[in-house]
């Protein structure tokens, strides 16, 4: 049961293009229609270390590490930056959760699972670099075909580091899979493929039927009806 007393943490996951920011921000603005005030949110965070992380993502920090050890070395810096998202005192998650303001998040530590864990010893790894995070309190998982997102990267301008390899696109999207399986919270996993609109209604309609504080959402009617 989800306290009435604090705010709702959503989490969104899905491969690269799948539509994760799209979503976040439809639901949020649907939220916020509802009288409901909510945080949203991103990773990489925007804090210190997620400027790093950025800046590796786009080229203008490079590195020469091997496979696993560029994973190894994104899954640490992944986890160091998630726990300055979620615990900083100043906008953390958790600071904003405590003030009954809900929280939607593109991305969490499914990412790591997702992208940086291609061993059994490398999932292990990215478990115990996360082992401090709460779970969120509904998960979105986004499930996109991958010649869907590599055709919506081929509109885009720039491609970042993940993005311009299929082979880890492919392992990402089975490690994904792998792990929304094994969550044990609320979830649910929609196909990326349909129209913005037809996500955003099938996202809403699952978050009007969790229990708890969202109670009041149900019967507002689909905010693209």
């Amino acid at each position: 049961m989800i306290s009435s007393t604090r705010g709702i943490f959503i989490v969104f996951e899905g491969i690269d293009c799948s539509g994760t920011s799209t979503q976040a921000r439809f639901l949020t603005s649907n939220l916020r229609k509802c009288g409901r005030r909510v945080h949203l949110t991103s990773e990489p965070s925007h804090g210190p270390v997620g400027q790093l992380i950025r800046s590796y993502f786009s080229g203008r920090v490079d590195s020469t590490f091997s496979r696993s050890a560029q994973d190894k070395f994104f899954g640490c810096l992944f986890a160091a930056d998630r726990l300055d998202h979620i615990f900083n005192p100043t906008d953390g998650v958790m600071r904003q959760l405590a003030s009954a303001i809900d929280v939607v998040s593109t991305r969490y530590k499914f990412s790591s699972l997702a992208y940086n864990a291609e061993t059994e010893e490398e999932r292990d790894f990215v478990i115990h670099a996360n082992s401090e995070l709460p779970d969120p309190d509904l998960l979105i998982y986004l499930d996109c075909p991958l010649d869907v997102a590599l055709a919506r990267m081929r509109e885009r301008i720039t491609r970042e580091t993940y993005e311009k390899d299929r082979r880890k696109l492919q392992n990402a999207l089975a490690n994904f899979s792998r792990e929304i399986q094994q969550f044990p919270g609320p979830k649910i996993a929609i196909d990326a493929s349909l129209s913005p609109e037809e996500v955003a209604n099938a996202v809403f309609d699952f978050v009007c039927e969790q229990k708890g504080p969202l109670d009041k959402l149900t019967g507002v009617g689909r905010p693209h009806d």
